[in-house]
């Protein structure tokens, strides 16, 4: 017999003669689809509270049931574990989801860091960049020979990049597929000034190999 439904009891009786007889049945009544509803929603909404009520139990009170009123809840094992792993789950998701967060907010920081520390060359700047690369061989000069004559508070890997970039354009000015087909006679066609045109005039001589770095610091104090 069902403990949760409602008993509705009915009585029969018959009389014979001086004696009467009743007889008491029980039966069980259906409930209705709302009830069905009602009930388990009520189950459900009572699951949060019975679990802690459950976690905070003796071990030797774990097979117990929690009760009010009328009405029995069992709380299993299983239901327990189904529930703290799923707050488990989202406990978990919501770490990564912030730790997610915070290295995007490391990693745009980081990059804003190096934006702020890149040198910024100016065009007297890079005029004197240009006429060294030319004066010493736009092939063979390097990032420390500019570093040692340029005396400038930049690293040897911004300049070096400077100079890639630079490179690759003048390759690009005389149509040449790559900077490794540059020549030292390749000069650029958007800088001009006299000491360049000199330069040039220097390497048209198949025997001129460059000026020394002490050549070109006398050059630029000219």
């Amino acid at each position: 017999m069902t403990d949760d439904l409602p008993i509705q009891r009915l009585q029969s009786f018959a009389t014979d003669e001086d004696t009467s007889i009743f007889i008491a049945q029980e039966w069980p009544v259906v409930p209705t689809p709302n009830q069905t509803r009602r009930t388990e929603q009520k189950h459900q909404d009572r699951l949060p509270s019975v679990v802690q009520f459950y976690i905070d139990q003796d071990p030797s009170q774990m097979d117990s049931k929690p009760t009010d009123g009328n009405e029995s809840f069992a709380v299993t094992q299983m239901d327990v574990n189904t529930y703290m792993q799923h707050q488990q789950k989202q406990t978990l998701e919501l770490i990564k989801k912030v730790q997610q967060q915070q290295q995007f907010k490391i990693q745009q920081n980081m990059k804003k860091v190096v934006r702020q520390g890149e040198f910024r060359w100016s065009p007297e700047l890079h005029d004197e960049f240009v006429l060294i690369c030319m004066a010493v061989g736009v092939r063979k000069v390097t990032p420390k020979q500019l570093q040692q004559i340029l005396n400038i508070d930049a690293s040897r890997e911004s300049i070096g990049s400077h100079l890639q970039k630079f490179r690759m354009k003048l390759a690009k000015q005389h149509g040449l597929g790559s900077s490794q087909n540059l020549e030292n006679h390749h000069f650029p066609v958007d800088v001009k000034s006299e000491k360049l045109a000199q330069i040039e005039k220097m390497w048209q001589n198949a025997l001129f190999g460059g000026m020394t770095l002490q050549e070109v610091s006398l050059l630029l104090k000219k």
